[in-house]
């Protein structure tokens, strides 16, 4: 049975050089066109990488089919795009209570703030328990009036639901990382090492995103391992994936990836249900699909039936190259 690592080993490959040589200029030409300031373009590469990234693994057979002008110009598009959304939403998206106010709030009566007393921690932080104490009032009600009033700051579901959507993104190209190297592809010196440092620098960044408060606990859990103090161990690929999966249950790449880590696990239950996820989530290419439900057969020891499966995946498909390059690579092989 064949794998999908070739291709995308391939469109990878591409990816990189296309990073190492075009991907500097043509950010430094839009930070001049929008005045992005250069720590926070920095910031925004990441989220270009994911996205490319995602780009190959989701769309291979796409971009293993497009010349090396069309391929460059999706990405730069793509580039585009992304920046431009960031920029757009740090225009239109109020700050965060742990950030300056925006230069527009000068002009403007600021919120008013009716903070209720609280009792603080020698570092700042104020005591809930104590403060509950302090002023007779429920848990409940202490908490819920401060949740209102971050929300009335700037910290509303909008703002939580696409700090989280980046959480998410960053705990996949993580675990991708590190099955990458566990050996899922052969190293190469043209494709450049994985680097979960720079993921965990990035999981870093996000954890100081979000405010203390019930809504965020979630992701502030699955982010534990990478704040300073204390150090917990991060856990395994697959288990960074799970993760990533409650938070960003919509997010077709990260089951894609858990999909993976079920078969670097040889478990063909946790696999098949990571496909019917994935089956589930909006933009999935339908090779993908096809090539993991072959994979699974493969792993429960039936093969004939994932040969025949991709049979009349290409009957059905002939122009997706990604399912004739499997089954010519299963006929070899047979």
């Amino acid at each position: 049975m064949t794998h999908p690592e070739t291709d995308r080993t391939t469109a990878l490959l591409l990816l990189a050089r296309f990073e190492q040589k075009l991907l500097p200029g043509a950010l430094r030409r839009i930070g001049m066109w929008k005045s992005i300031a250069p720590p926070l373009l920095r910031e925004w590469r990441d989220d270009v990488a994911q996205e490319l990234a995602l780009d190959c693994l989701e769309h291979t057979s796409t971009i293993l089919a497009l010349g090396e002008r069309d391929r460059h110009a999706r990405w730069m598009r793509l580039c585009e795009t992304t920046i431009y959304r960031q920029w757009r939403h740090r225009q239109t998206v109020p700050d965060t209570v742990e950030e300056p106010p925006a230069p527009e709030w000068q002009n403007q009566q600021a919120p008013v703030v009716h903070l209720p007393p609280l009792v603080t921690l020698g570092n700042g932080r104020p005591n809930l328990d104590a403060s509950v104490k302090k002023n007779g009032r429920a848990r409940r009600d202490l908490r819920n009036t401060l949740d209102a009033l971050l929300a009335d700051l700037g910290w509303g579901d909008d703002r939580n639901a696409f700090w989280q959507a980046r959480v998410v993104e960053a705990l996949t190209g993580l675990a991708a990382d590190l099955l990458l190297e566990q050996n899922t592809i052969a190293p190469t010196h043209e494709l450049p090492a994985p680097n979960p440092v720079l993921r965990r620098r990035r999981l870093r960044r996000l954890v100081k995103r979000f405010p203390v408060q019930p809504s965020t606990l979630p992701v502030r859990s699955a982010l534990g391992p990478w704040r300073r103090t204390p150090r917990i161990p991060e856990g395994t690929p697959r288990q960074i994936l799970e993760q990533a999966t409650v938070l960003g249950p919509h997010a077709a790449a990260t089951w894609l990836w858990l999909f993976e880590a079920c078969c670097h696990d040889r478990d063909a239950a946790g696999a098949l249900r990571a496909v019917w996820h994935a089956r589930r989530c909006r933009g999935v290419a339908r090779t993908a699909l096809v090539l993991a439900r072959a994979r699974v057969l493969e792993l429960r020891g039936d093969l004939a039936r994932g040969v025949a499966l991709l049979h009349r995946a290409v009957a059905r498909w002939p122009h997706a190259s990604a399912l004739r390059l499997a089954l010519q690579s299963v006929n070899a092989t047979r």
